[in-house]
């Protein structure tokens, strides 16, 4: 589409950019229904029922939408008229792209739009992030044992969606509410490694979960770049009630992009 971008190699470089990602685990640059892409492909169009919720671009799929939608003929040309762009950008994807994926189907994973996530379970996410323990004997070793099992007792009931049930007895926000309703082990996973998923080849350095013995300070932390979880211990995190469990919500919530799963 730009012969300057060819010459300068900027297409390589987003290729290679997107394979990086793929092979880390991340979400690949996805737009079309596996359905779409498999017609693309095959031509093949026998027991298909694609319908707009099927389109990732939410412009397109409103467009889509409105076509779908129309009651009358003045409606129904309003809304084809609104579709230009996206049908152009549909001919310059099919001239361009489809003979390349016709010789290299592998390919496809760059453009089918990602399935429901096979969420990771609760059970992976504490093994990847393994204790980084005082050593034995020490007074601080006990109190850290008792946060992992805290930890571990929160991550089972976000798996099964106990954590509404665990916090009944305080006043939560709306957002408060709204979040835990989507809450997955893998939100635990991406705050500590920004990854929701375990990456093809494995996590670089290797995840685990420290401990900060601070009275002053409850909140979980969290440093991506070291794939690394830190826990605060102290007596209101150690406290057999909610405490721990509300702070590492508020934490996951103010966990922006990270997550966001």
């Amino acid at each position: 589409m730009n012969i300057a971008h060819v010459q300068n190699r900027v297409y390589r470089t987003v290729g290679q950019i997107m394979s990086t990602i793929i092979v880390q685990g991340g979400e690949p640059p996805a737009l079309l229904s596996p359905l779409v892409v498999d017609y693309l492909l095959t031509g093949n169009i026998f027991h298909v029922n694609v319908t707009p919720d099927d389109v990732a671009d939410m412009e397109l799929r409103e467009a889509l939408n409105k076509v779908d939608q129309a009651a009358t003929k003045d409606e129904l040309e309003q809304a084809v008229e609104s579709s230009d762009a996206w049908r152009y950008q549909i001919e310059e994807l099919l001239r361009s792209v489809l003979p390349i994926l016709k010789e290299n189907p592998g390919m496809r994973v760059l453009l089918d739009m990602p399935k429901q996530p096979s969420d990771v379970t609760a059970g992976v996410v504490a093994a990847l992030l393994k204790p980084n323990y005082s050593v034995l004997g020490s007074n601080r070793r006990p109190r850290e044992e008792m946060m992992v099992v805290k930890f571990r007792e929160f991550l089972h009931c976000v798996q099964e969606k106990e954590i509404g049930e665990r916090l009944n007895a305080r006043n939560l926000t709306e957002a408060e509410s709204a979040f835990i309703l989507t809450l997955n082990p893998g939100h635990i996973l991406a705050f500590a490694t920004g990854s929701s998923k375990v990456p093809a080849i494995r996590f670089v350095p290797t995840p685990k979960l420290t401990f900060l013995h601070d009275d002053t300070k409850h909140l979980p932390l969290a440093h991506t770049c070291s794939n690394e979880r830190q826990i605060f211990v102290n007596r209101n995190n150690l406290a057999d009630d909610d405490e721990f469990d509300y702070h590492f919500l508020v934490a996951l919530m103010n966990g922006a992009i990270f997550s966001a799963v």
